[in-house]
């Protein structure tokens, strides 16, 4: 059965595939978030009608260990990233799949999001 938009499992996937891909914006159990985004700018670029789920999927995201939410310290807005450890990044890929092939777009691989860092030329 494909996902449709507005579908949780949608939602879940576009949230993840934007911290992932488009932001690279994770965190590192027990270290500072490379990156974090505003939970607030996380739903522009999907259909407006669709909004107000965002905010039961990322508490349900946060829930499953997959994000990191924080009130960020200049203003208190609360932001989001993603969790960069191995079974958080397994277990988003295959939300993050499902919303891909929704799209109609290729999956991704662990490698995709994270390239092995080429060695240092002396």
């Amino acid at each position: 059965m494909s996902l449709k938009e507005g579908d949780p499992e949608h939602v879940r996937g576009y949230i993840l595939y934007k911290l992932y891909w488009y932001l690279h914006s994770w965190v590192i159990p027990g270290k500072d978030p490379k990156r974090h985004y505003p939970l607030t700018d996380m739903k522009k670029g999907y259909p407006k009608q669709w909004w107000g789920r965002f905010d039961k999927e990322f508490k349900e995201l946060r829930r499953e260990g997959l994000v990191h939410i924080f009130s960020h310290i200049g203003g208190g807005e609360d932001h989001i990233c993603a969790v960069k450890a191995e079974d958080a990044v397994v277990r988003g890929l295959v939300c993050i799949n499902k919303y891909l092939a929704s799209e109609k777009m290729p999956n991704l691989t662990i490698d995709d999001l994270f390239p092995k860092s080429q060695p240092k030329k002396r």
